[in-house]
């Protein structure tokens, strides 16, 4: 996968995805999750916070994702 920067037996490191939204409003929607952020986030807020992570990301800023 061209996105993969590291890859065990147990976890892969990979760039952040557009379609990792979903997931990550499982996340940002937790208020335990989010304990020590100011807030928690909604479906627009995490897809507007994806879309810029992803221009950001494009200026060579890196953002990673874990997954099993």
């Amino acid at each position: 996968m061209k996105d993969t920067i590291m890859k065990t037996d147990r976890m892969i490191l990979r760039k952040m995805r557009r379609d990792d939204a979903e997931n990550l409003l499982e996340i940002f929607s937790d208020p335990t999750a989010m304990e020590y952020y100011p807030s928690t986030k909604n479906e627009k807020q995490t897809l507007q916070m994806g879309k810029r992570n992803c221009r950001i990301f494009s200026l060579s800023i890196k953002f990673f994702i874990l997954s099993h």
